[in-house]
């Protein structure tokens, strides 16, 4: 038992012993009406006791207080070393996650659909659907003009220079990236990983193929198999695949491999593989087509775009 409640129960026995008191003799004289000796005595103890309880009881509701704040403070303590120790880990967890994603140089898988309609690319897809007519595949098999038809090369609209080139830009700002999109100038230092990639026929990594798929025979489409990244600049904030979360893609600069721009085919997907085979991959169907506007001296141009999920960019 602590002092103050000792204390409190010495007080309720004093107050108790001096009540009996004044009632066992005579409070006051009969006489003279005065308050007699045992009267001031009891009166007096009873007042002091009462004094005394009431500071025991106002120590115990300080003390109790006390240690309610202490407990609160102490938990409020404890809640914030939980939530470093969190932060700390998942800080740690990310860097570790960083280290074994590495981007190193990343191989690429491009897919494209051509806009048939457009006059560069109409007598070619006619003789790639004719040619896929004539081949008398079976229905579920996809039709490749490299493997199936390698002669039609000869017709690409650009003669020998059967290959695309184009820009991958990644903007973890999505400020800045919207900024850009607004026609505001874009610097080296807006964006945080880029490179080039090219698929011709004429190689082995990077191979370009015309497909028809039987998913969509109405669609022509082309692919990039393999392509090695090249001039490629990486910022600290973009080391590993997981970086890719929540940035923002951006694929410009499409055009024929020596040759003019290309503004009549369409990035379907992009695959970007790390030297240790994980992979970041977009939707199909998943860019965003934005033009845009003219500043001076710098025309207007038409991008596509695309922003990672802001977990799991990633596959292993």
């Amino acid at each position: 038992m602590d002092f103050v409640s000792a204390w409190k129960i010495v007080s309720i026995g004093l107050t108790g012993i001096f009540g009996m008191l004044g009632l066992l003799t005579e409070y006051k004289d009969k006489v003279t009406g005065r308050v007699t000796k045992f009267g001031r005595i009891a009166l007096a103890g009873i007042i002091l006791s009462t004094l005394f309880g009431m500071a025991a009881q106002v120590q115990e509701t300080s003390s109790r207080d006390e240690a309610r704040l202490r407990a609160e403070r102490d938990r409020l303590q404890s809640q914030q070393e939980t939530l470093n120790i969190t932060r700390n880990t998942a800080l740690a967890v990310n860097q570790l996650e960083r280290l074994v994603t590495p981007i190193g140089t990343p191989r690429i898988l491009a897919n494209f659909v051509l806009d048939c309609d457009s006059p560069n690319w109409e007598h070619f897809c006619r003789l790639v659907r004719q040619a896929r007519d004539a081949s008398n595949l079976p229905d579920n098999v996809v039709f490749e003009v490299g493997r199936h038809a390698p002669n039609l090369f000869d017709h690409w609209p650009w003669g020998d220079r059967t290959g695309i080139i184009f820009w991958i830009r990644v903007f973890k700002d999505s400020d800045i990236i919207e900024g850009i999109l607004r026609g505001e100038p874009m610097f080296a230092d807006h964006i945080d990983f880029s490179f080039v990639a090219i698929g011709s026929t004429q190689v082995a990594q990077g191979r370009l193929d015309v497909t028809i798929s039987p998913a969509s025979p109405r669609d022509i489409n082309l692919s990039i198999v393999d392509a090695v990244a090249s001039r490629i600049n990486s910022r600290p904030s973009v080391v590993g695949l997981v970086d890719f979360a929540g940035a923002t893609i951006m694929m410009d600069g499409i055009r024929v491999l020596n040759g003019p721009p290309l503004s009549d085919i369409f990035p379907v997907s992009v695959t970007i593989i790390n030297p240790i085979g994980q992979q970041i991959r977009t939707p199909e169907g998943g860019f965003r087509r934005v033009s845009i506007p003219p500043r001076p001296n710098s025309p207007s141009r038409v991008v596509y775009t695309y922003r990672f999920p802001g977990t799991n960019p990633f596959e292993r």
